[in-house]
């Protein structure tokens, strides 16, 4: 038999993504069109999603670098065009910050709307002064009064897959709505590295149910699985990380149990809305 895969390596990971699909090794036209995703489809894109995020912020962002909470005035509701009109300000006036600080600036963010309305923004940004963000945002959403910020700095112990999630999260309280602030999951600026990686046609004699072991990774079972669609299609995600140098690389189960007790304690960065 043949299948596809798709091997993503970034920071300390590689995912592995092995399937077959009625696409494969023939033509086969797309059915007629529905009208309205469904919800099964709408799923599988925010968890896709996510994991391009995951890649994006693992190949981009690292230690020191800002993850990022600004909020509005309590009982300000700002519309939508408004909440865009803010967030262009402000990073029209963060480049040029940076840029006479001479770092480069880059961006990931996402917005959010609470039921009674209240607009919010995650974001991750290069290491950077805490208090000119801090500043500028209060500048243009308060008259320069204080208004709610929140700083986190990134480390290697923060999952950045759990941030991933956070954003994507933080964008479906607005993203499937009749207004959303923004018609995307994410905004990220065009100075990003990405890799494109394109599935390869592996020949085996039969589909191997469990992923084989890697040298120098263990395979991390909480965000691997396997199933087979309702198509009767098999799929199979695993990922890989990499062991540590040093002390924990020199025993697979501390290694283990250190990256899941970060992984717990990063399941909701920092205390964050």
């Amino acid at each position: 038999m043949s299948y596809l895969e798709k091997t993503h390596e970034h920071g300390d990971i590689i995912e592995k993504c092995k399937y077959t699909n009625g696409r494969f090794g023939k033509k086969k036209k797309n059915g007629e069109p529905l009208g309205v995703t469904p919800p099964e489809q709408i799923r599988w894109q925010s968890k896709n999603d996510m994991r391009k995020l995951w890649r994006i912020l693992d190949l981009n962002f690292g230690p020191g670098d800002l993850w990022v909470m600004l909020s509005y005035p309590a009982k300000r509701r700002p519309s939508t065009e408004q909440a865009r009109e803010n967030m262009k300000v402000l990073l029209r006036k963060l480049k040029r910050r940076y840029e006479k600080a001479k770092s480069i600036f880059k961006y990931v963010f996402s917005a959010g709307r609470g039921l009674r309305g209240a607009v919010h923004f995650h974001m991750v940004l290069p290491k950077f002064d805490i208090e000119t963000i801090r500043n500028l945002w209060s500048e243009i959403v308060n008259d320069g009064e204080w208004v709610k910020t929140n700083f986190e700095p990134l480390t290697k112990l923060v999952d950045y897959e759990r941030i991933a999630s956070y954003i994507i999260k933080n964008s479906e309280e607005t993203f499937s709505s009749d207004d959303p602030v923004y018609k995307k999951r994410y905004c990220m600026s065009a100075n990003l590295e990405k890799k494109e990686v394109k599935p390869k046609i592996v020949k085996a004699k039969e589909w191997r149910k469990e992923p084989p072991e890697r040298k120098g990774y263990y395979i991390d079972k909480e965000r691997s699985y396997s199933w087979v669609n309702k198509y009767g299609y098999p799929f199979q995600y695993t990922v890989y990380v990499r062991l540590s140098r040093g002390r924990l690389g020199q025993n697979k189960e501390a290694d283990v149990h250190e990256c899941e007790t970060h992984q717990n304690k990063a399941k909701r960065p920092a205390d964050f809305h």
